[in-house]
């Protein structure tokens, strides 16, 4: 199976913030961010890195998509519950840069999980910033909105 990012994720355009996809495993996947001029949220000194953290969460929804996808099931919303670690090394992601970014299952049950996730600069491989992602798949998630 050879997906495409957009079939992966519950985003639309022009949210999808990641570019493309890197390795897969069963239990991790990579994807990359090229900081360039069409680049969402791109201010005077790059991207902020508190933009990171959609940048690694939409790395464990694409995970989450093709496990969801390899097991018969659909592509369905999630919700970042919390973080916990949090830390980045820079205030910004430079214009030019290819980010890496990680994400590898912690600990997962039937709809909670905990993910490392990881952001590198894919040239030097200096680690920008990293946490634990903690995230929530119910089963019918539009059932939350529900009044």
């Amino acid at each position: 199976m050879n997906p495409e990012l957009k079939d992966l994720l519950p985003h639309r355009e022009p949210m999808i913030l990641l570019d493309r996809l890197g390795q897969l495993t069963e239990q991790s996947l990579q994807t990359f961010v090229d900081i360039d001029a069409d680049t969402q949220f791109l201010e005077g000194q790059g991207v902020p890195c508190y933009v990171g953290l959609e940048y690694m969460a939409q790395t464990v929804a694409a995970y989450a998509g093709y496990r969801a996808l390899q097991n018969g099931g659909i592509v369905k919303e999630g919700f970042i519950l919390g973080t916990r670690e949090v830390s980045f090394t820079k205030s910004y992601f430079s214009l030019g840069e290819t980010l890496l970014i990680t994400c590898r299952e912690f600990m997962s049950n039937h709809e909670m999980g905990v993910f490392d996730c990881c952001i590198y600069s894919n040239t030097s491989q200096q680690c920008y910033g990293s946490c634990k992602l903690n995230v929530f798949q119910p089963e019918h998630p539009q059932k939350i909105f529900e009044t």
